[in-house]
């Protein structure tokens, strides 16, 4: 008996000891929680329709997931992890932000407004009107910070298994590549000449990317790229090819010179298909294009294992 209150003893002292497990803020990744008020519909509507790409996989999607909320139910809602908050010195919901607004105007964020793990984005001015007026200006500085937003979060979900730094050196060493890859992930193939190629996967669901790289100076344009795209696919992936009627330009963010696009690949002879994403961009003497595809039938939201993948490939370096 004696030796049972020792064993119980320990597990308390253990248990007493042990940090409690961080709690992350409500709601999904590119869930955006929308604080205005009625009279302020029109710039949401605008932000909604200027932002917020509208994406097949091949079920319809779009970016950001706006949730709109009203004065009356925000005490239902300050417990999310994204926040978009319209308002104005004469808009009726400006005393629950006048605290963080202090009297300023413009587009502002805020981290740790309800709980330790949301973050804001403020759009606001004088009048309603000079609100609306402001939108043009600020609209693209809103998409950037949803996105890296969306970003920070996937990332947290992508390498919560650790890295797999063995991997990350044959990556360095074979291919030319610096870049940070979670446990999981593992090389298809790839060829290490001059042009290089590597190509990456993961199961549960199938996900897979490639990085290409080459000194060859290709115009940065969605016709060079989606046939690029093409060639590479008929050596690599037989028997794919994109739904050209589901392409969605995108530009590329975080890089000076890029641009990219989502669509969706389909394989008749497998009967397979899924969304896709594809960017280039110019790394110095380089130009690097990447592709994201993934197969996940029964999967509702299929983009958000792209934007996962994107995480490893947002960390790339090309080593001279």
């Amino acid at each position: 008996m004696k030796r049972y209150y020792w064993i119980f003893l320990l597990v308390a002292l253990s248990g007493g000891c042990t940090s409690p497990p961080q709690r992350y803020a409500l709601g999904g990744e590119r869930e955006v929680v929308v604080f205005y008020t009625p009279g302020l519909q029109p710039a949401l509507e605008y932000l909604d329709s200027t932002i917020n790409l509208k994406i097949s996989t091949p079920q319809p999607d779009s970016l950001y997931h706006f949730i709109p909320v009203v004065p009356d139910s925000y005490a239902s809602y300050r417990g999310y992890k994204n926040l978009l908050i319209l308002t104005c010195d004469e808009c009726g919901n400006y005393g629950e932000f006048s605290g963080v607004v202090d009297g300023r105007e413009g587009l502002l964020t805020a981290r740790g407004m309800y709980s330790s793990d949301d973050y804001a984005i403020i759009l606001t001015a004088q009048t309603s009107r000079d609100l609306m007026y402001s939108l043009s200006e600020y609209s693209t500085a809103i998409d950037s910070l949803l996105r890296s937003r969306i970003y920070e979060l996937y990332r947290r979900r992508a390498f919560y298994v650790g890295r797999n730094k063995k991997m990350e050196e044959k990556v360095r060493q074979k291919y030319g590549i610096d870049m940070e890859i979670p446990l999981g992930w593992y090389i298809l193939k790839g060829t290490d000449v001059q042009d290089s190629i590597l190509f990456m996967g993961k199961h549960n669901p199938d996900r897979f990317f490639f990085v290409y790289r080459t000194k060859y100076n290709y115009p940065l344009d969605l016709e060079t790229l989606l046939q690029l795209r093409e060639r590479i696919a008929s050596v690599y992936y037989p028997g794919d090819y994109l739904l050209k009627e589901y392409v969605v330009p995108d530009r590329m963010y975080g890089v000076d010179r890029g641009l990219c696009f989502y669509s969706v690949w389909q394989n008749d002879e497998e009967v397979a298909g899924g969304p896709v994403k594809t960017c280039a961009y110019y790394d110095g003497d380089y130009f690097v294009m990447y592709d994201v595809a993934v197969f996940a039938p029964r999967k509702e939201d299929k983009l958000q294992y792209i934007l996962r993948a994107e995480t490893i490939i947002r960390t790339l370096k090309i080593l001279r």
